[in-house]
């Protein structure tokens, strides 16, 4: 509870905001991934900086490679027209010992 009252909380300005509702698509992770790696604050906070889920849907599987599917929408998508399938994607990261960025989306055929 300190560190979120310690927290500043500023307004945004939507009048100005970039409407994402052609830039969507699916991030794909591996739950593995997601459940190891993942839980970290700053990597979510990278993630959810350039990525604004709306649904979650698991993929049921024996296996342990078993996917997890967002989907949402991010500057980073390419436009998608009304009836296109939303594309899948690949969110990379740059993680380093000091460091955590977001690289880029790549687009899964």
């Amino acid at each position: 509870m300190k560190n979120l009252e310690k927290q500043k909380i500023s307004n945004i300005d939507i009048r100005n905001g970039r409407n994402l509702i052609k830039n969507r698509g699916i991030v794909v992770f591996n739950r593995a991934m997601l459940l190891n790696d993942f839980p970290f604050e700053n990597i979510l906070k990278v993630i959810f900086a350039n990525f604004f889920p709306v649904a979650i849907e698991a993929e049921h599987s024996l296996n342990m490679y078993e996917e997890i599917k967002m989907y949402g929408y991010s500057q980073h998508f390419r436009e998608v027209e009304e009836g296109e399938n939303a594309p899948h994607y690949k969110l990379v990261l740059y993680i380093s010992k000091n460091e955590i960025r977001f690289d880029k989306m790549v687009e899964l055929k």
